[in-house]
C-alpha cells in the first residue's frame, strides 16, 4: 500500500485523538485555574512571568502523560480513561 494513501487512513483517528486530547488540555486547564488560590489567567495577561511558567509547567505536565498514552494505545476509550 502506498505510505501516503496509508497515512490518509489513519488521519481520522489522528483528528480524533488531536481533538480528544486539546479538549482534556482546556478541561485540565479550567479546573487548575479554578483550584488554584491566584487569578492565573489574570496575571498571565498582566505580563507576570512567574505566573506564566507555573501555569506552562503545570501544562506541561499534564500533557506529556496524555501524549505518552496517545502514542501507546489506539483506543479513544483508553485515552479517556487515562486523560
Amino acid at each position: 500500500m502506498d505510505p501516503i494513501l496509508q497515512s490518509l487512513t489513519t488521519l481520522p483517528s489522528y483528528l480524533l485523538f488531536t481533538v480528544t486530547m486539546l479538549g482534556f488540555l482546556l478541561l485540565f486547564i479550567a479546573a487548575y485555574t479554578a483550584v488554584t488560590p491566584y487569578r492565573e489567567l489574570a496575571l498571565v495577561r498582566q505580563g507576570n512571568t512567574t505566573a506564566a511558567v507555573s501555569l506552562g509547567g503545570a501544562m506541561i505536565g499534564f500533557a506529556l502523560p496524555l501524549m505518552s498514552v496517545a502514542s501507546h494505545t489506539t483506543s479513544l476509550l483508553d485515552l479517556a480513561v487515562w486523560g
